[in-house]
């Protein structure tokens, strides 16, 4: 049994789930847009140590902490395009993963992301290339009109 109302409450859903993708696609923009961000690590005056919070030791001990503000910054792997973040300027290390001495590129806070393009997609300005000028057109190629 079908409801005299169900293509109104199908166009509601659609909308609803176009709304929730645009609002993901939103998000998204902007993640991919941060290159680097403030946040607060809390520095050891006595072992140097640098993190996110005071380690355990700096606890038991009762050193002398201080609480700063700096930027981090986020690179990729050139080799394996691992993601990786730092709070210095640049890299110091290699990359973990692949040991490459290539370097690192700027990279931004999420991946971009890279799906499979379908055939409506794909833009072919010039149609498609051809081998040699004049050449013979395979059957393949000819719209589909004699049918």
């Amino acid at each position: 049994m079908k409801s005299s109302h169900s293509d109104l409450y199908n166009q509601m859903t659609l909308d609803e789930i176009f709304e929730r993708y645009k609002k993901k696609e939103n998000i998204e923009e902007k993640l991919l847009q941060i290159m680097k961000r403030d946040i607060k690590v809390i520095i050891c005056r006595q072992c140097h140590y640098t993190s996110y919070k005071q380690s355990i030791l700096c606890k038991q001990k009762q050193h002398y902490v201080k609480i700063c503000e700096i930027k981090q910054k986020f690179f990729e792997c050139i080799e394996c395009h691992k993601s990786i973040f730092t709070w210095s300027q640049y890299p110091i290390e290699n990359c973990m993963n692949c040991h490459s001495l290539k370097g690192f590129h700027r990279t931004s806070l999420i991946r971009e992301r890279h799906g499979t393009k379908f055939e409506d997609e794909i833009l072919l300005l010039r149609g498609e290339e051809e081998k040699f000028l004049n050449s013979f057109v395979s059957y393949e190629k000819l719209p589909n009109i004699i049918d």
